[in-house]
């Protein structure tokens, strides 16, 4: 939970001060032609805010989402690395989808923390599927001493008994 929140609070944080000033400063130069003045609602900026707001934090949860994913077998960092470049695609899509202008540079500026967070999934999918071969090792030593224990416990039992007759 406390990764959760982390994330999505540095998720707003990149979209208040990276996103929406460059899209604020957009939208307010973007003239379609000279007779169209731009005449901002207060609930239309609100809306617009909270949106790039939301959207960002939401983004920013890509590494929990692998970590989850991961933890049951759907994701593993081989798959990742195999479609890096379909994801590169697909997180230039996210990128324009969440700012709102054209240039490149604002999409470049949300798709840099984007591929960087991906690659922080990678390296984190990596780190399950090691931690659950550790732990699959690890029962399979603790099932080989409990049979070993078990053998030694009927071969003193089976022992006793023809000492006993």
């Amino acid at each position: 939970m406390l990764y959760t929140s982390i994330l999505f609070f540095f998720g707003v944080a990149f979209g208040y001060f990276i996103i929406l000033p460059t899209s604020v400063l957009f939208l307010a130069e973007f003239v379609l032609f000279e007779e169209a003045e731009n005449i901002w609602r207060i609930g239309d900026v609100i809306n617009f805010e909270l949106t790039v707001l939301f959207g960002t934090g939401l983004v920013f949860q890509l590494p929990l989402v692998v970590y989850y994913l991961s933890l049951i077998g759907m994701v593993t960092p081989k798959f990742l690395k195999k479609y890096r470049r379909h994801s590169i695609v697909i997180l230039l899509t996210i990128a324009a989808i969440i700012t709102p202008s054209p240039d490149p540079f604002s999409q470049l500026l949300v798709f840099t923390p984007l591929m960087i967070l991906y690659e922080l999934s990678i390296f984190i999918s990596r780190r399950v599927e090691k931690r659950k071969a550790e732990e699959a090792a690890q029962e399979e030593l603790e099932r080989k001493e409990a049979k070993a224990k078990s053998e030694a416990a009927s071969e003193s039992e089976t022992e006793e008994k023809k000492t006993e007759e």
